[in-house]
């Protein structure tokens, strides 16, 4: 990304893990030990539940954004994590995301 906040691009890679709850978002591995989110833009759609291990190629606007202790909490309980997990989760986070305008699976 360089010196821009944000930037429209294409990615493919890896689909790490996807919302169990909806679909509406997902984890690439980025490959370097951590992990890329993508989530569908203004919630407009959603993949099947069970794509893990498959390719995807997204376009959307990557940007940093800082995502709230409720909001973590919330990804933790789509993914499973137990009480005491989500429980655990004190901080919140900035990382890179992508707001998805469109997946394609392979």
């Amino acid at each position: 990304m360089g010196a821009e906040t944000s930037k429209d691009m294409k990615v493919s890679g890896q689909i790490k893990q996807v919302c169990q709850a909806e679909g509406c978002w997902f984890k690439y591995d980025q490959g370097n030990g951590q992990e890329l989110l993508v989530r569908m833009k203004d919630h407009s759609f959603k993949i099947p539940k069970d794509l893990a291990g498959k390719t995807a190629l997204v376009e959307g606007l990557a940007h940093y954004d800082t995502t709230s202790v409720e909001k973590l909490r919330d990804y933790a309980k789509d993914e499973g994590q137990s009480d005491e997990e989500v429980a655990a989760i004190v901080n919140p986070e900035v990382k890179l995301i992508i707001e998805a305008k469109g997946v394609v699976i392979r």
